[in-house]
């Protein structure tokens, strides 16, 4: 620590057994717990910092493999370092403000505390200890027989987690409903199964419904300009075919003079024949344009269906059979609901006696490791 009441500099290595700092009264024990106790979340008073300076650091290196330590530093996005070391800094100013650290990163005076409560517990003659209050007892019996109670905690838990499920299951069940608002619920449910029923929908529709909606909005306009591009390509008075063609022709008289000539021969009469066979592509596709009113009405009027579906039952066409097998189940466990309820409540009776015995095993695990 640094510019700390009378103290200037001081560092001090504590090791792994009993360590016992003596002095008589006044020769700075207590500030070395009160630094102690600012690195681990306690208020600042601005009369700790050395007078005549305007910043104090009190910074203290643990070395640890606790599990508790590392679900709390987890639990607050922190990590120990790669050496399972954890550096706690306090850094205070004259103007009473105070910036707290955990290797490295600023945190909270509310996240120091918790990390501290599972590294260091400090108690004087009349201060009450952690180890007094009896509802700590059992985190300090879990934590010192971490190993040999892991599995037994974590086989109890399972079951309990599946025990919480199939109670919250069968409360839904068993909710008070009269006899009217289930049949409304059954009602409800019949006729949202139906309506999407009855739409018929399939995966890939919508998406194909938008593309052919586009086509037919647009239907003149591809007309005109696939009737002027093929009037270009092959059909005009002056066309790129014929053009094309001039040109092969011309170079077919010289071609036997150079390699190179009959090269750029070959190459034109192959682009040729490819806008002829593009020409004809764009003629069929021209011919098969259909300009029927009806058709863009049809595609209008079920994009609007399935518009109506996606406002009350999901966004895409596979949310839409998400919410329809939901409401499937649903509705078969409401028509099967008494001998649903029967079946809840024996899975109850027997996961009550799984958690018992599981909890006699944890019981008795305990009292060894105690």
């Amino acid at each position: 620590m640094k510019n700390c009441a009378l103290v200037e500099e001081l560092r001090l290595g504590i090791d792994e057994n009993l360590n016992i700092l003596t002095g008589e009264t006044g020769s700075g024990k207590s500030i070395i717990i009160d630094a102690l106790g600012l690195c681990l979340g306690e208020k600042y008073d601005r009369s700790f910092l050395r007078k005549g300076t305007e910043k104090g650091v009190i910074e203290a290196v643990f070395h640890s493999e606790s599990s508790n330590l590392k679900k709390v530093l987890h639990e607050h996005d922190l990590d120990l370092d790669e050496d399972n070391l954890l550096v706690i800094t306090r850094v205070i100013y004259s103007d009473g403000k105070s910036v707290a650290r955990v290797n490295g990163r600023t945190v909270k005076l509310s996240v120091l505390k918790d990390i501290a409560s599972t590294l260091i517990d400090i108690h004087g003659q009349h201060q009450n200890q952690a180890l007094f209050n009896k509802e700590t007892h059992l985190d300090f019996l879990d934590l010192f027989g971490e190993f040999e109670l892991e599995n037994y905690k974590k086989e109890y838990k399972s079951i309990y987690d599946e025990y919480s499920d199939v109670k919250k299951a069968l409360s839904v069940l068993t909710e008070n409903k009269d006899d009217m608002q289930i049949q409304r619920e059954i009602d409800l449910l019949k006729f949202q199964i139906n309506e999407i029923e009855s739409a018929n929908l399939s995966n890939d529709e919508y998406e194909e419904l938008l593309k052919q909606r586009d086509v037919y909005r647009n239907s003149e306009k591809i007309y005109s300009n696939l009737n002027s591009a093929y009037q270009n390509l092959y059909d005009g008075s002056v066309n790129s075919v014929d053009l094309v063609g001039n040109a092969v022709k011309e170079l077919s008289l010289i071609s036997q003079y150079d390699k190179t000539l009959s090269d750029y021969n070959n190459d034109i009469e192959r682009i040729m024949y490819e806008l002829q066979d593009i020409s004809r592509e764009i003629r069929n596709y021209k011919e098969n344009i259909d300009f029927e009113p009806y058709e863009l009405e049809q595609i209008e009027l079920r994009v609007d269906e399935i518009n109506n579906l996606r406002r009350k039952y999901g966004d895409s066409i596979e949310d839409i059979f998400n919410y329809y097998e939901k409401m499937k189940s649903r509705l078969e466990e409401i028509l099967n609901r008494d001998e649903k309820v029967e079946e809840l409540k024996l899975e109850i009776i027997r996961l009550e006696k799984t958690l018992k015995n599981k909890a006699d095993e944890l019981t008795k695990a305990r009292k060894e490791v105690a």
